[in-house]
């Protein structure tokens, strides 16, 4: 949904509390005295501050009055109570539509009888009790429009296609309201006056005041014309004064005088100065009065000082600056307008996170309702593209940026660029803070920035901002590395984690098998391995790392997860990026951190329980509880040493058991079941076991490959067995003879491995670790 900045007309759509101002003013207007000379009025205010809203307000109350008096005129009784004739107003609205058809057709709709007329409102769903009133209000309403009192111009200066004759226009505008206005015998007269009027000051370009224009009057006109622009405006002052219809009056709205170019201004300024004061001429203007009081300065006394707000003073009678809307109202008009959009898209609002920015970043820049719009518009382009790849929160604070702050949304977005691609340096995080130091407001970028990525140097740093409830989005949030490029494209295909299989996964409920067929999707047909890494990375980091316990059906799907993976996963190809399995069993491990010692230990003895596979078990037992070698590794939880040898005679009982079986060589990853039964210390088991596994040249393939781990330098990747490793699971010597062998195996993919194998031991010794 877009918003338009078109001014409101209707007063049942004023969101920030103009009416009672507006009609108050409408008031004044109606009954100012004005019949011996003109009043100027000026309702003052920033751009988008809402002044053409507020003038449509007026001239609504206006028309109200007036139609009030017509009523009174018409039924000779005491019309309804403003508020009363408010509402019937409103029902008004659902006929009007049926009555501008009618009129449209040239169908005089009011002169038909009125039980038609009231029958044909009832199709209209108003109620029976205001139909009366509603048929009085409209029989009103044609009474005034046949009878009217006030005419009302809206001029626009602005609009015209030649604007060099604004002072011509403005004179012709006004002067053909007062000859619809006033009785024939004063149309007659003032005419050819008028007429007269608008030729003298569109030849001698009518200027400031009078005094410029006079000396030039007697090279265009006769001796009968040579009186002056003073005498004939005094004259035509009379005839107005000496009407008949001493009522009537006209309302001249001048809306955003400060659209106009200085030359522009200087024209129309002096247009009003010489008709100001023209009887029963109601003139309303609006503009900001700073930028107008800049302009007048510069055009009129070519300066830069307060001179044209004096100058203004001595045409203006009234001013009103609009109040600038409370926050109150600028965050109900701007959640409004927000949930619309999120709900036109199927997304549901974040209250906390909402709140969140619009308190520390979002509020700051909006002054006005028009800075509101311009935000939402924004917003709602990117969002209606992109809301399936980007969270929703996290791209309103983005478009806050790219709207208020263009130089640290581009630098931002440069910046985020290079680190995804890991190659940013200090001169783009410098370049980035230069932007913020420079920018329109610096605190609510920081804030911003804070809230976006709470890691940045240029942040501030006492900002947080709560997770987001849903899994999707926690995987989409800008923080997330594989989504942050997400915010700066409008292509709704580019994100490495499918939408639909974000909505699947909630951590409310029990997963069931569903993040397992997640990454089965994901990496089906050969797809990149980034996706499934940006999947579990989301797991890992912002839904288990963010205090979030692991239940028992989330400990068994993440089994589950990494047991697949295991089978089909790439292998690990970079120092800096953890492959899918390893973020697997991080995600298992964060979840497992932050429950209770006991509520741990339940977990992992059910998961080794019903564990027919062991690769994964092993892995966790071993990454948590650590090794009992001194030279092992040391656990990472605060398991209790008796509830950490309980589980490992758990596996090595399952180890015992598929031993026997013949199946504990055909575990998924022999590498992590080798490893955990090397760590507890059984080596004359373990080594006697490969030892006879060797022998078997299709268990052997197994072994070497478990044994081939990866280095990574600035000239590549490369295969590495250690040295030391070798000797510690009985000596090199039987691995390499069992590769020797296989180098002359009839097996094409057997011979590859013992070549990898050989080539790996070779790095391995020329380079210790």
């Amino acid at each position: 949904m877009l918003g338009s900045d078109i001014p409101i007309s209707d007063v049942h759509d004023d969101e920030f509390n103009r009416l009672a101002f507006a009609e108050s003013l409408a008031k004044a207007l109606t009954k100012a005295d004005i019949s011996n000379g003109g009043f100027v009025a000026a309702i003052t205010g920033s751009w988008g501050a809402g002044k053409s809203t507020t003038i449509n307000f007026v001239l609504h109350y206006v028309r109200q009055i007036a139609v009030r008096k017509a009523y009174e005129t018409l039924y000779s009784r005491t019309p309804p109570t403003e508020l009363e004739f408010d509402e019937v107003h409103r029902e008004f609205l659902k006929y009007k539509p049926r009555l501008d058809d009618l009129e449209s057709n040239n169908f005089n709709s009011y002169k038909r009888p009125h039980r038609a007329i009231k029958a044909e409102m009832e199709d209209y769903s108003i109620p029976d009790n205001m139909i009366d009133p509603v048929f009085d209000y409209m029989m009103s309403l044609h009474h005034e429009r046949k009878n009217r009192d006030i005419s009302i111009i809206n001029f626009s200066p602005w609009a015209l296609r030649n604007r060099s004759e604004v002072t011509t226009s403005l004179l012709h505008e006004i002067g053909n309201s007062i000859k619809k206005s006033f009785d024939q015998r004063t149309q007659k007269k003032f005419t050819s006056y008028f007429d007269q009027f608008c030729q003298i000051a569109s030849a001698t370009g009518y200027d400031f005041g009078m005094g410029k224009v006079l000396g030039k009057i007697s090279r265009f006109f006769s001796s009968s014309q040579e009186r002056g622009l003073i005498d004939l405006k005094r004259e035509l002052s009379n005839l107005l004064i000496s009407s008949n219809n001493s009522k009537k009056r006209i309302v001249v709205v001048i809306d955003d005088l400060d659209r106009l170019t200085p030359e522009e201004v200087s024209e129309l300024i002096g247009a009003l100065k010489g008709v100001a004061n023209l009887p029963r001429v109601f003139y309303l203007l609006s503009y900001d009065r700073e930028e107008l009081g800049k302009v007048l300065s510069k055009s009129v006394y070519g300066n830069t000082d307060n001179s044209g707000h004096k100058f203004l003073e001595k045409i203006i009678q009234y001013s009103k600056e609009l109040p600038t809307p409370s926050n109150e109202q600028l965050s109900n008009f701007f959640e409004k307008r927000l949930l619309t959009i999120l709900e036109e898209n199927n997304v549901t609002s974040d209250p906390d996170r909402l709140s969140t920015s619009w308190l520390y970043a979002i509020q700051i820049y909006l002054n006005t309702p028009r800075d509101a719009v311009r935000l939402l518009n924004n917003f709602a382009v990117s969002f209606s593209s992109i809301h399936g790849i980007t969270e929703h929160n996290d791209l309103l604070l983005i478009t806050t940026l790219e709207t208020f702050e263009p130089n640290v949304y581009s630098e931002l977005k440069k910046y985020i660029f290079k680190i995804n691609r890991l190659t940013v340096g200090e001169d783009a995080q410098d370049s980035l803070v230069s932007s913020v130091e420079q920018a329109n407001n610096k605190g609510a970028t920081e804030q911003a920035l804070a809230l976006l990525m709470p890691s940045l140097k240029a942040a501030s740093k006492y900002i947080t901002q709560k997770p987001p409830k849903s899994f999707r989005d926690k995987a989409l949030v800008f923080s997330a590395e594989n989504a942050r490029e997400n915010y700066f494209n409008l292509n709704p295909d580019i994100s490495p984690i499918p939408s639909e299989i974000l909505k699947n996964i909630s951590p409310d409920t029990p997963p069931n098998g569903t993040f397992v067929k997640a990454v089965e999707h994901i990496t089906k047909d050969g797809a990149l391995p980034e996706k499934c890494r940006a999947l579990l990375q989301t797991i890992a980091t912002q839904f288990f790392g963010n205090d979030l316990p692991l239940t028992i059906e989330w400990a068994i799907e993440l089994k589950n997860t990494s047991e697949f993976l295991m089978k089909n996963s790439a292998e690990r190809t970079s120092a800096l990026l953890s492959n899918s399995d390893d973020l697997a069993k991080q995600s298992f491990e964060n979840g497992l951190s932050n429950l209770q010692q006991e509520e741990q230990f339940k977990i992992l003895k059910e998961i080794i329980n019903i564990s027919t596979d062991i690769s994964f078990s092993c892995d966790v037992v071993r990454r948590i509880c650590g090794d009992l070698r001194k030279e092992g590794h040391n656990g990472s939880s605060s398991l209790s040493s008796s509830q950490g040898q309980i589980l490992r005679d758990l596996l090595q009982k399952k180890i015992e058991s598929l031993q026997k079986d013949g199946n504990l060589i055909k575990q998924i990853s022999f590498r992590h079941v080798m490893w955990f039964w090397w760590g507890t210390n059984s080596t004359n088991e373990l080594n006697s076991f490969l030892l006879e596994s060797l022998k078997s040249d299709e268990h052997a393939e197994i072994i070497l490959e478990s044994l081939i781990g990866k280095s990574f330098t600035s000239n590549g990747t490369f295969d590495l067995v250690r040295p030391d490793t070798l000797e510690t699971l009985g000596g090199s010597n039987i691995f390499i003879e069992a590769s020797k062998r296989l180098e002359k195996s009839g097996n094409k993919q057997q011979r590859a491995l013992a070549l990898r194998f050989s080539q790996a031991v070779k790095y391995g010794k020329a380079n210790p670790y």
